[in-house]
């Protein structure tokens, strides 16, 4: 701040503070609050450094629109470009392999207070999708795929008629089936102002008086499609509806591609790693280089040239490169041959930029890039930890109340209407959700560290079960048939823990209690 500039927003802060001392509190106190903003703009000075306008801040973008501004801005390239990339990119394709396998992997199964309702839904599992034979656990898996790499995936209940049959002809265990929408599929342009109970429809949801989404706009058919015929757009109950989605930000209506922070550097780097291919590929097709023999100034003249051409050993003016050629030039007889340059730095390069991809979307190096190298067990490991930190928070925060719950409560309802359930809807909450499987590195210490947890009664057998993606009652249930099994068959297996120690000894009889003096 200049000196005059100082002198002055120091005079004035005098005379505000002198005009104030004669004002009654009631109006001092609002009124110094209001000098106090307009002095902190005049000064133009922010204690942020990032809020300062300044040489190095010049050139960093300011855009103060919320997200529903942006992501209109954005249009469809927001999803095409990612779309390109898991195609096309072998790091892309790698990065939504790897999220999907963490997050979803074998399926999120809900389980229910009641035994009728899980063996039901375990009946409509496999034939819950519309379009194949994928299950429960292909379409949690296609809808984080879609949300990966589009921003959001939709789940649209489709009611059956109780004669309706599968794809292989049978009855369906529940007349309900879900449809999965991509982000593309719905109708953005659809704008609607506000009426006078403010009801209005904003980038194709509308919303009620009170900010709540009530419908969607679909079009019939995905507008990208070559058969794409019916391109109008129609209006869908939001109650019909499960939006998977990740809001960053209050009242976003859309969700962003994963891939869009680091989508620039994936594209560049797969753009170098193909122009440095290209360039030790021609560099490898070129054994030796002639040089010498009779010149003939004419000999291109039929082809408009300026220049004396290379040749190959046939004679043929070289404009397309081939494997193990030679080429001929005139002037000198002499040969060379060609040995192709090495480029330092390389791998060091490489290896930043997919550190940098693989922080943008949570995942370890060695995750996008399949290089162990550089990692102890214990560095992996912590590195794992550091991932999977990650994963629980979006399966309980997002996939499960935004989509998994929503369509438990469909299958509910469907199968309480259709009497495959009796009772009411609310007789069958789900009790808890049994997530996958984690991959633990050393298995045997960490079957140590849960056994010396639940004698410590840190943990439960039902939570150890439930952290290994597996059932207590189911586990009992084959725990018992396996020991009727053994007893029927007379044997004795190590793994009897009624019958064997842990040492493999046999267990001694229990000594019968004392009689009562």
């Amino acid at each position: 701040m200049s000196s005059i500039r100082r002198s002055f927003v120091r005079r004035a802060e005098m005379a505000a503070v002198a005009n104030l001392a004669l004002l009654p509190d009631a109006v001092s106190r609002p009124v110094a609050k209001a000098a106090g903003r307009a002095l902190m703009a005049l000064s133009g000075v922010s204690s942020f450094d990032i809020a300062r306008h300044t040489h190095e801040t010049r050139g960093l973008p300011t855009t103060p629109r919320d997200a529903n501004a942006e992501y209109t801005l954005a249009g469809t390239a927001l999803r095409d470009r990612p779309h390109e990339l898991v195609q096309n990119s072998p790091y892309a394709k790698r990065a939504i392999d790897a999220h999907v396998a963490r997050v979803i992997g074998r399926g999120i199964w809900p389980v229910f207070a009641k035994k009728e309702a899980n063996d039901l839904f375990e009946k409509w599992a496999p034939v819950c999708y519309t379009h194949n034979r994928t299950g429960w656990e292909g379409l949690q898996t296609l809808a984080e795929r879609t949300r990966f790499s589009s921003g959001a995936a939709w789940g649209r209940r489709r009611w059956r008629k109780t004669t309706d049959k599968d794809l292989d002809g049978r009855p369906l265990a529940v007349p309900l089936q879900i449809q999965l929408y991509e982000q593309d599929q719905v109708d953005t342009t659809k704008e609607v102002p506000p009426d006078d109970s403010g009801r209005r429809t904003m980038s194709g949801v509308e919303y009620d008086g009170v900010g709540r989404p009530v419908a969607v706009w679909f079009y019939r058919d995905h507008p990208g499609s070559i058969v794409a015929t019916r391109l109008e757009s129609v209006r869908v109950p939001y109650s019909d509806l499960a939006h998977l989605y990740r809001e960053d930000r209050p009242n976003q209506i859309h969700g962003v591609p994963d891939l869009s922070s680091v989508a620039m550097s994936l594209w560049k780097l797969d753009k170098y790693e193909n122009s440095e291919l290209t360039r030790k590929w021609r560099e490898s097709n070129t054994v030796a280089i002639v040089a010498g023999g009779e010149e003939d100034p004419n000999a291109d003249d039929a082809d408009d040239r300026t220049a004396f051409a290379v040749k190959d050993a046939d004679g043929n003016v070289v404009e397309e490169w081939g494997d193990g050629q030679i080429l001929y030039a005139f002037g000198d007889r002499q040969i060379s041959f060609h040995q192709p340059a090495t480029v330092g730095g390389y791998a060091e390069y490489v290896t930043k930029i997919l550190h940098k991809i693989a922080a943008g979307l949570n995942l370890p190096y060695y995750t996008l890039s399949g290089d162990l190298s550089q990692y102890t067990y214990a560095s992996a490991q912590i590195g794992d930890n550091d991932a999977q930190a990650h994963v629980r928070p979006w399966q309980e925060q997002g996939i499960v109340p935004m989509f998994l719950q929503v369509i438990v409560r469909w299958f509910v309802e469907a199968a309480v209407a259709s009497g495959a359930l009796t009772g009411a809807v609310e007789d069958y909450s789900v009790v808890e959700w049994q997530y996958p499987v984690r991959e633990v590195h050393d298995r045997v210490e960490a079957i140590k560290a849960d056994f010396l947890e639940m004698r410590s009664v840190v943990t439960t057998l039902e939570d150890v079960l439930a952290a290994r993606g597996r059932n207590l009652a189911k586990v009992i249930e084959s725990a018992k048939r396996v020991a009727e099994a053994l007893d029927g068959a007379k044997l004795v297996s190590d793994a009897d823990t009624r019958k064997v120690t842990q040492n493999g000894m046999l267990q001694t009889a229990p000594r019968a209690p004392a009689p009562a003096a």
